[in-house]
């Protein structure tokens, strides 16, 4: 079933006009974050972007058996402003999917699609970057791909196995460099995290090189059962906490349920 989402008069009442082949729904925005409810002046800037959409993504993989991080899996529903979709025809794709994609500037609005194509160096590059993309999807939680990706970055068979990680204080306020000696093909990356409590919030990977024209960062981290990755210039490094507050932002807006995955009426575990 493909769900197509408009916003009429309803959404100055509180709601979102969802269609659906064959008629129109009309969902309460009701918001959530971790903590519960979000006051609806949070997500005031969201609600004002035109048409929404709505997207089931799907666990890519579950298993019958819990491993070591014992996390059930889920199937997460968003309903999203079609006007930040890094490809706005995708609201037409299928309801169930495995992932979606956003654009958001640094002062949180949309751009507009013909400044992704006239503006694109200067949005994700050059002098003065001022976007960055935002996927949402559901694979591995943060500590499987800080392992995955170190593990390769240091030259250390695959495996969901933390490596002992050596660190020191970045320039940034917030983050720490990730100083292992690295394989001698990415010795140009540059690793950084956030620990909180002694936990890893946010992992953030830049090829580093200067050969490249405009050297971009990838920037991983968990909002509640869903996985996050963006990706941003090098350049918006000392942004980094404003675009995960952004991000932060939109997803609490955007994430409505959790739908636990199952085989053969049993629960299933990422």
């Amino acid at each position: 079933m493909e769900y197509v989402t408009t916003c009429c008069l309803a959404c100055h009442l509180g709601e979102v006009a969802v269609v659906l082949r064959g008629g129109l729904v009309v969902l309460p925005l009701v918001l959530f974050t971790a903590t519960g409810a979000v006051a609806d002046d949070d997500c005031e800037d969201f609600s004002k972007s035109g048409l929404f959409s709505e997207a089931i993504i799907t666990d890519e993989g579950p298993r019958d058996t819990p491993p070591a991080s014992l996390d059930p899996a889920f199937d997460i529903r968003i309903v999203y402003p079609t006007a930040y979709l890094t490809r706005p025809e995708s609201a037409l794709d299928q309801l169930r999917r495995s992932a979606e994609s956003f654009v958001i500037t640094l002062d949180g609005t949309p751009s507009p699609i013909e400044e992704r194509v006239t503006k694109r160096p200067n949005l994700f590059g050059g002098d003065n970057p001022s976007a960055f993309r935002l996927s949402v999807h559901d694979r591995y939680n943060l500590d499987k791909v800080i392992a995955v990706m170190t593990r390769r970055i240091l030259g250390l068979p695959w495996s969901f196995d933390m490596p002992p990680l050596s660190t020191s204080p970045y320039s940034t306020q917030g983050l720490l460099e990730i100083t292992n000696e690295k394989d001698a093909r990415w010795r140009d990356k540059l690793l950084l995290v956030s620990i909180s409590e002694g936990v890893f919030k946010d992992y953030i990977e830049c090829d580093a090189s200067n050969l490249r024209p405009h050297p971009q960062c990838m920037h991983y981290f968990d909002y509640r059962n869903i996985d996050v990755t963006m990706s941003y210039s090098i350049r918006l490094i000392p942004e980094w906490y404003t675009i995960r507050d952004l991000a932060n932002r939109l997803l609490s807006c955007i994430y409505r349920d959790e739908i636990p995955t199952r085989t053969d009426g049993k629960q299933t575990w990422d």
